[in-house]
């Protein structure tokens, strides 16, 4: 059985690798290690309190958010092969544009995944994460500023997962059983 002490390590070790994957010449180790067991820890909160929707819901953002990227990129080494020259600055802008709107989508699907989470443990750190996190995907349009509300999102992780309770109680995890409508 799972327990939300590993849980808790997995989560915070994550949220820590990736909050310090901006470090340059170590971040993509960190990005990649801290990615792998943050997405560990997620599917292990789903399956300990008992939501498969949580995972779910985190996982459908990420493949937004790829599939946005590699079709941005994949539309500008077609249509733009210049964009490695750095001439072109209107294959950088058009790139963004076609990526921004798959970066909003799969953040929604961040938050409605936190917000999960925080409904169950009751944990109201994870809910304003992904506010944090959904917002700054959403201000990376204003010269790259939302980023700053992107990594306090992960610093506010690191808290939340510290927040979690080392054992859960079985009637706590029960409303994971009922369906929860998110409405964010």
């Amino acid at each position: 059985m799972d327990s939300l002490k590993t849980l808790k390590v997995l989560g915070v070790a994550g949220s820590i690798l990736i909050f310090l994957g901006v470090i340059p010449y170590f971040s993509d180790i960190f990005n990649s290690i801290g990615g792998i067991l943050f997405f560990i820890a997620i599917y292990k909160t789903g399956k300990i309190l008992r939501d498969k929707s949580i995972f779910h819901k985190f996982f459908t953002g990420f493949i937004i958010e790829i599939s946005g990227i590699f079709f941005g990129v994949a539309i500008v080494l077609i249509f733009f092969p210049k964009f490695f020259e750095f001439k072109s600055y209107i294959s950088a802008i058009i790139g963004f544009l076609i990526i921004y709107p798959f970066i909003i989508i799969g953040s929604s699907f961040y938050k409605k995944s936190f917000v999960l989470i925080a409904l169950h443990t009751n944990n109201k750190f994870f809910k304003l994460a992904g506010s944090f996190m959904f917002w700054g995907a959403v201000g990376i349009i204003f010269f790259g500023l939302g980023l700053i509300l992107i990594y306090a999102g992960w610093f506010i992780l690191i808290k939340a997962f510290l927040s979690l309770p080392n054992k859960i109680r079985r009637e706590e995890s029960g409303r994971a059983d009922t369906n929860i409508a998110v409405n964010t």
